[in-house]
């Protein structure tokens, strides 16, 4: 009786002291059937979580809780299994919160170690601990979880197999060359992780079968591929089925892990295939067969034949490669080349032409062989009893060009020239056949070549050079049929007219003192010029003194600008930044000093029109305009046409260079005379003393003359002679000012 009371008593206080554990409400949340490595339970599906409640203490977490430790075991049978800490040596729990979680890799640690388990039925159990008066004390109830492992169940792969090229498939020797494709069923059923597919390819030899290949012959090539069933091989063959290779190869694909261990049955390796290739050789041709009105006549290749001028020739042969199968194909073609170099040709084994000249033809027979080309079969044809028309020459070798006021050039042929855009009237030399027939004629078919082209018959055409670009302009002459020797020109179309919107007027007074130029020194994606200005006022009166200078642009047309202008001034903007129009100096230290100031390269894109203008303003101290004028940047030079005869056409031209060219008829000098007239006759004195250079090409002569050197009046007329010691050659200009304001 007094044992049973002592058990009651103890079972009493024991389970009011489990009843008031600082830590409780324990859950282990693990799936019934982890991953059998406790490595694994970190993430995904076997992630293990741990959840416990703390008791409260004014509303915080029990100091005595913080200091707990977590003790996390795996038992089998009650024995544990895994875990590397006891009561005393388990990890600090931290914890933190009044409810709190441990998941994924933080609740695996509180193992110790990664354990590997075996097949069969555990508990995973969490308990907290801490220290008492007697050591350490159990701060919770212990909390443990069923869970099983189960046995890993051992697939069955079918390893991968063969489909293209088929077993026992034919392929030509230029199919082989060209792209090839292998092709096969992959692993079945798909491992989880990838699989390497190795594609092997071996050689028949003579006397051996497809397994003794495989067993005895280094691959002809291998090669791995990832997580596909299919790849492509560049020239197989190579030309390799010579002696004593057969052309026969044999083929298999084998399944192989991320450890290059074999998958599936037969250790990874289908089954093999096997394919061969079909030589395709050259044959023979049979004899050309010619069909006349009343005579079916053979010919062997390489042979002679006599024929009628203006007779139709009509042939026909055939052509077989060798062997004679679907695989094997011949392809054919012939191409006729005519007495006079002109040629014709066509696809198959038979067509026709009229010969309507003299000479000898000459029949080429083409054909190849799955590719391969074999030997051509020629003919030559020998042609009489045309009527004797053959090419002369021309009369001179002048084109003359016209626009719809007058003629504007006279070309030689070979030659090339600078146009505007615009309407043209072409009229081209006589051409005299060399004939001892009076029936034998002269026709002329022209043709123009380049961005927009067209072509017709006659002598004088009319053509609208409407795109800049290059064009080609050339006219055959044809006697009795007969093509002769063309008259050719190469003609560049330009831009090369101002805007219609650019006003023209006299340059300001006020800029006599100040003036700005721009040199070039770079021309590439975007064109580069020197700024430079120069001071030459004297005055004594303060306000004309110049203390800013600006240019401004009409669109976005600078794109850059270096930073070499003078230190002791300042530029604004500082950087150039898109859609900035202007660009202003201004010298820190006083006036605008006398004589010449750098102020560093000006970066343009390449101008849409040309001439291209810059409006440039010198400023004093208080911002007033001292003056205002414009610089003209021209990228495209066009050279005038002069004339050896005199005109009454009058051409206006801004001041600035003057280009003019013309054709002498012969060798190119170079002692010339260059001189301006007024209307009064007076010579008009030039400034420079430098020579005036000829820029020449056999035939046409170039001169570039400046025109501010002689000091002109806009909208007076001049006459312009320039002489050799041949003929003087004259042009009427007026010089207009072209600037803006």
């Amino acid at each position: 009786m007094n044992k049973v009371l002592v058990f009651i008593l103890m079972t009493l206080v024991v389970q009011g002291y489990s009843q008031n554990y600082p830590i409780t409400g324990i859950n282990i949340s693990l799936p019934a059937s982890p991953d059998a490595n406790t490595a694994n339970w970190g993430t995904g599906k076997t992630m293990l979580t741990i959840t416990a409640t703390a008791k409260a203490v004014a509303g915080r977490v029990d100091p005595m809780v913080e200091e707990s430790k977590l003790l996390l075991t795996i038992k089998k049978g009650g024995v544990k299994v895994c875990g590397a800490f006891t009561g005393s040596s388990a990890p600090s729990a931290n914890f933190s919160t009044l409810t709190k979680v441990w998941s994924g890799t933080n609740a695996v640690s509180f193992l110790g170690k990664d354990c590997v388990l075996a097949p069969g039925d555990y508990e995973i159990c969490a308990q907290f601990f801490g220290y008492g008066a007697a050591g350490s004390a159990p701060y919770s109830e212990e909390k443990c979880k069923p869970f099983s492992i189960r046995e890993i169940e051992q697939l069955t792969y079918q390893p991968p197999q063969p489909i293209v090229p088929a077993d026992g498939s034919e392929f030509t020797d230029a199919e082989l060359q060209r792209p090839f494709v292998f092709r096969w069923i992959p692993v079945i059923p798909k491992p989880q992780d990838p699989v390497t597919y190795r594609l092997s390819v071996w050689q028949l030899m003579q006397g051996q079968t497809g397994m003794q290949a495989m067993q005895a012959n280094q691959p002809l090539m291998t090669k791995d591929v990832d997580n596909i069933t299919q790849t492509v091989v560049n020239n197989l063959n190579g030309g390799l089925c010579l002696p004593p290779f057969l052309c026969e190869f044999i083929w298999n694909v084998r399944a192989l892990n991320r450890e290059g261990k074999p998958i599936g049955e037969n250790n990874g390796l289908s089954k093999p295939f096997v394919f061969s290739v079909t030589s395709c050789d050259c044959g023979t041709w049979n004899p050309l067969i010619l069909q006349n009105v009343a005579v079916v006549s053979r010919y062997e290749c390489n042979g002679r034949i006599a024929w009628k001028c203006n007779q139709p020739f009509s042939f026909s042969t055939t052509f077989q490669c060798r062997p004679s199968n679907e695989k094997c194909q011949a392809k054919t073609g012939w191409e006729i080349r005519m007495a006079d170099g002109s040629a014709k040709a066509g696809s198959g084994t038979n067509g026709s032409f009229t010969p309507a000249t003299n000479g000898i033809y000459t029949l080429t027979l083409n054909a190849t062989c799955n590719g391969k080309a074999c030997q051509p079969c020629i003919y030559s044809i020998v042609v009489e009893g045309c009527k004797t028309c053959d090419c002369g020459e021309w009369s001179n070798s002048v084109v003359e060009i016209q626009t719809k006021d007058a003629t504007s050039s006279r070309l030689k042929c070979g030659v090339t020239a600078s146009f505007s855009k615009g309407i043209y009237q072409f009229h081209f030399p006589d051409f005299a056949c060399n004939s001892k027939d009076s029936s034998c004629s002269v026709s002329y078919e022209w043709t123009v070549q380049g961005i927009v082209s067209g072509n017709g018959t006659g002598q004088i055409f009319r053509f609208n050079f409407s795109q800049t670009g290059m064009y080609t302009v050339d006219i055959t002459p044809l006697c009795g049929g007969k093509r002769c020797m063309p008259c050719k020109i190469v003609i560049k179309v330009e831009d090369i007219q101002p805007p219609p919107d650019v006003p023209k007027s006299l340059s300001d007074p006020k800029c006599e003192n100040y003036s700005f130029e721009m040199r070039k020194i770079y021309r590439g994606d975007s064109i580069a010029y020197e700024g430079i200005i120069t001071n030459k006022n004297k005055g004594t009166e303060p306000r004309n003194n110049p203390k800013s200078f600006r240019i401004k642009v009409k669109n976005d047309s600078v794109i850059g600008i270096d930073n070499r202008s003078p230190k002791e001034w300042s530029r604004t903007p500082s950087k150039f930044p898109p859609g900035s129009s202007q660009i202003k100096w201004t010298n820190n230290s006083g006036d605008i000093p006398q004589g010449e100031t750098k102020l560093g390269t000006l970066y343009f894109a390449v101008p849409t029109v040309n001439p291209f203008y810059v409006i440039y303003e010198w400023l004093n101290k208080d911002g007033e305009v001292l003056c205002k004028d414009s610089v003209a940047l021209v990228d495209i030079r066009y050279y005038y046409e002069l004339s050896g005869e005199p005109s009454y056409i009058c051409t206006e031209i801004s001041n600035h260079v003057l280009r003019v060219q013309y054709i002498n008829h012969y060798a190119s000098v170079e002692n010339i005379k260059v001189t301006i007239y007024d209307v009064e006759a007076k010579k008009i004195k030039r400034k420079s003393k430098d020579m005036i250079k000829l820029n020449s090409v056999t035939g046409l002569n170039r001169i570039s003359i400046d025109i501010k050197d002689y000091n002109l009046e806009p909208g007076r007329l001049y006459l312009l002679t320039i002489s050799d010691f041949h003929r003087t050659y004259q042009f009427n200009f007026k010089v207009t000012n072209d600037r803006e304001k």
